[in-house]
């Protein structure tokens, strides 16, 4: 290949961000100009941008933990349900399942250090105006730390996946 292998999942990353991006902002004019009066409108702009800023880097999170496992290839037959409880907890620890304003206080707490509450529940309420800019500082610097963490995850994991790949050829 001309480039890394890594270098192409990126590339389709990049793709599929960039598609749902100008997707969900088409879906956001259209529900605006339909029905102003319920749609959701951003408390400012520089809210909507904290929130972007914080779902585009919890995507990334994803896309390094989605990589890592599919690179345990190496050693797993199947990961399929490796992949689907992976979504589930991440579905679930940020919000999307169950909102995280619902649970209990102390469990609340413990689903704030983790990026997918950053990548889900924390940017609808920076639209909201239930979070502010120093949540938003707090909120990058723990999923900084965590995609430096999958970062190099990842990168072990593919490592020793190629120090134990045999691929026989035709």
């Amino acid at each position: 290949m001309p480039f890394r292998f890594f270098v192409l999942h990126q590339a389709r990353f990049l793709q599929f961000t960039l598609l749902q991006v100008a997707v969900a902002a088409l879906v956001w004019c259209i529900g605006y100009a339909a029905a102003p009066a319920h749609w959701l409108v951003p408390v400012s702009a520089g809210a909507m941008l904290q929130a972007g800023v914080l779902v585009l880097m919890g995507s990334y999170c994803c896309f390094l933990i989605f990589f890592t496992l599919n690179a345990l290839a190496f050693w797993l037959d199947v990961i399929w349900s490796l992949l689907v409880m992976a979504w589930f907890v991440i579905g679930f620890s940020g919000g999307a399942l169950v909102p995280v304003s619902q649970m209990p206080p102390g469990f609340y707490e413990a689903l704030r250090v983790g990026f997918p509450y950053w990548m889900i529940t924390a940017p609808i309420e920076l639209v909201m105006g239930r979070l502010g800019t120093g949540d938003f500082l707090f909120g990058v610097g723990l999923v900084t730390a965590q995609l430096v963490a999958l970062d190099l995850l990842r990168r072990w994991v593919w490592r020793r996946g190629l120090a134990r790949y045999v691929g026989a050829g035709m």
